[in-house]
């Protein structure tokens, strides 16, 4: 998760940070992660729309 807090400083690109998300995600999760890069976007949306 730091990454990706990280990342969200760094940046005010929704898909950066949505594929940040993502990546990690899938990373930590395997096939257990199941979202879609669309749904991270939103998610990204949200952390860019809270932080800055």
């Amino acid at each position: 998760m730091r990454r990706i807090h990280e990342k969200s400083k760094e940046t005010n690109s929704v898909e950066e940070l949505a594929e940040q998300i993502h990546s990690v995600f899938v990373q930590s999760f395997k096939k257990e992660f199941d979202k879609s890069i669309e749904e991270c976007r939103l998610i990204a949306e949200k952390i860019i729309n809270v932080t800055k």
